[in-house]
């Protein structure tokens, strides 16, 4: 998986329920987010669901932002649709506006802009004409 300095991306863990039901419900991380539902029965399917996913092999895809620790500290999604790329993220409040992570945020366009290149994809769902920009 994609890894920086203090940070990883990495498939949810049962163990990441309560911190994902945390800062999920939080006024500050959801403002700008669409969940359709944010009970920890939804969310604990949620996790199930997801952590089995392959990086860069499906259509939907969440990971885990983590700690290099293995704390979550918040969630990435992936959505492939035609040629299109879209990918949001929630940071929990928690570790908002802190210099360690806020200095890794760029960590998407650094490291997952270098996996969403066309020739770095192996995949049907980008046409050989895709172009990336984020």
């Amino acid at each position: 998986m994609v890894i920086t300095k203090r940070l990883r991306l990495r498939k949810f863990k049962e163990d990441d329920l309560e911190e994902l039901y945390d800062y999920r419900n939080n006024d500050s991380c959801n403002k700008y987010q669409r969940y359709d539902d944010t009970s920890k029965e939804y969310l604990n399917n949620f996790i199930k669901v997801n952590k089995s996913s392959e990086f860069l092999l499906e259509e939907e895809q969440h990971f885990a932002i983590a700690l290099r620790t293995g704390e979550l500290i918040g969630d990435l999604s992936i959505y492939f649709n035609n040629n299109t790329i879209t990918i949001g993220y929630t940071i929990s409040y928690k570790y908002q506006r802190t210099n360690k992570i806020q200095n890794e945020r760029y960590f998407h366009h650094r490291y997952l802009s270098f996996f969403f290149q066309p020739n770095h994809i192996k995949s049907t769902y980008l046409s050989p004409h895709f172009n990336l920009s984020l």
